[in-house]
């Protein structure tokens, strides 16, 4: 990925244009010299890196994406979990990311218990999926287990009514990012899921 002869770890990042927003700024303060590889991605920062003082910086680090769109620098929101939520967020974290977790369960019987009647999904892809067909390719996997590793990070609960909430959140699968959506119901069974949609960050960069 991209990083800095000073030790500036840009890897971090959320997108390719927040690298380049954070490495730019780094060279004008710091007088930081910067190395990036080559690529689509890399030709974007080069308009960052070679921005001759702070105004020119400012603009491409607020107009330009890594695809070359227009940029809102208000874009993403700033989300925080109401701490009277502290508690169901920390409950539903415990679960996520949905029907990765063998402590939740790992049989057709636990995942039919954990899914809503009426649950269906919307994957990666952009394709919806049944509850029925999740259920089926679930009992699949659980037949054939392999080795999957996921790491979830940006929490944030939203009450959306009476004992239903929604959770979003980051995973990264190897180099595959994605943000994650769960609504979740508190019922006297139990949490139960009622939707859920992962979509792949499609300018996130898997660089060595």
């Amino acid at each position: 990925m991209f990083g800095s002869s000073s030790g500036v770890d840009l890897t971090r990042a959320k997108s390719v244009s927040e690298a380049g927003a954070l490495a730019v700024m780094l060279r004008i303060q710091r007088g930081v010299g910067l190395s990036y590889s080559s690529g689509v991605a890399a030709g974007r920062l080069r308009l960052f890196f070679d921005a001759s003082n702070a105004d020119n910086a400012l603009f491409w680090a607020t107009h330009l994406c890594a695809d070359g769109c227009a940029m809102n620098p208000d874009m993403e929101p700033t989300q925080a979990t109401n701490h009277e939520l502290a508690d169901v967020l920390n409950e539903l974290k415990s679960r996520e990311l949905i029907f990765h977790r063998p402590e939740w369960g790992t049989s057709r019987s636990d995942f039919e218990h954990m899914t809503a009647a009426d649950f269906w999904e919307v994957g990666a892809s952009g394709r919806k999926y049944s509850r029925e067909y999740v259920l089926r390719e679930l009992e699949k996997r659980c037949q054939n287990p392999v080795a999957d590793a996921w790491e979830t990070s940006d929490f944030h609960c939203r009450r959306l009514a009476e004992d239903v909430y929604l959770l979003t959140y980051s995973g990264l699968q190897g180099t595959r990012k994605t943000l994650r959506s769960t609504i979740w119901q508190r019922t006297t069974a139990g949490w139960k899921i009622v939707y859920h949609q992962g979509t792949i960050i499609q300018d996130s960069v898997a660089e060595p």
